[in-house]
């Protein structure tokens, strides 16, 4: 089923080599607000924090462009028993 994302956030601190993202996936009437701390290697690799130990919610795994202008990464998230959101998002200053 198709879904959008909404107020979408990404925020990278170069000096605690660290991130948080965030955004509502939304499907028809329904929102989830989806959440990931994780840390960003030497390299500009995204590696996110386990998704089930909170406030985290969702996998997330990406890099940032060798000019740390924009970022991409591959998220995944258990919204229910029954279902599963998965995505890649791209994120340009």
């Amino acid at each position: 089923m198709p879904a959008k994302l909404e107020n979408g956030q990404l925020q990278v601190d170069f000096a605690k080599s660290s991130f948080f993202t965030k955004f509502d996936l939304v499907s028809q009437s329904q929102r989830f607000q989806l959440q990931n701390n994780g840390e960003v290697s030497p390299d500009g690799k995204l590696y996110g924090g386990p998704q089930f130990l909170r406030p985290n919610n969702m996998y997330v795994s990406g890099a940032l462009a060798s000019d740390n202008r924009s970022a991409a990464y591959l998220f995944q998230s258990r919204l229910d028993d029954g279902r599963l959101a998965s995505g890649v998002t791209l994120w340009g200053k």
